[in-house]
């Protein structure tokens, strides 16, 4: 499967846990919706193929240092509870 495909099913599924299109996942968009989903797919991504951030980086279309942050982001979700939706919906991904 080719990496921009398996970023675009993730971010399919990332989008719809928060209500948003799939396509403002790859958008410029910096809603709080769009940023979570956006965190939540990158994430995702890095946990199930193990990418490192520059491939990462190409497949979402964002600099390797928005992937870290976003990666970084959903890590501490996870850890503190807060923003709490990221949190939920980062504990109950498949």
């Amino acid at each position: 499967m080719a990496l921009n495909s398996i970023a675009v099913d993730v971010a399919g599924k990332a989008a719809k846990l928060f209500g948003v299109d799939v396509s403002e996942v790859f958008s410029a968009s910096r809603y709080r919706s769009t940023a979570a989903a956006r965190a939540l797919a990158m994430w995702a991504v890095r946990r199930k193929y193990n990418l490192s951030y520059p491939e990462l980086a190409i497949a979402f279309g964002r600099d390797d240092s928005t992937c870290v942050v976003a990666v970084q982001k959903v890590e501490r979700a996870i850890r503190t509870g807060e923003p709490a939706n990221l949190a939920r919906h980062a504990r109950e991904w498949p």
